[in-house]
């Protein structure tokens, strides 16, 4: 997966996912087990808090290691609690 600004768009109260797979440049998909990660919304880079975490331990990011599969997901609760507006 090339690096890059994935911009996003999230409704409010609903289940929001979105799934992701890290490959080589060869296209094949590179094996994530063990890995974990970590996914914050802030309203501006210099927010010193995050509006929403999501992560491996909290269930918000599931890694599938063998197929380099990453699915990220924010439940209706949590978009529901989310002002409307733009994060990064």
């Amino acid at each position: 997966m090339t690096a890059g600004i994935y911009n996003a768009t999230i409704d409010q109260g609903a289940v929001w996912s979105v799934v992701f797979v890290y490959k080589d440049p060869n296209n094949n998909p590179i094996n994530l087990t063990g890995y974990t990660a970590e996914m914050q919304l802030r309203e501006t880079y210099e927010s010193a808090t995050a509006d929403l975490t999501l992560t491996t331990s909290n269930g918000g990011i599931a890694i599938n290691g063998p197929t380099g599969t990453i699915t990220v997901t924010a439940t209706d609760e949590q978009t529901g609690a989310l002002a409307a507006g733009y994060y990064v």
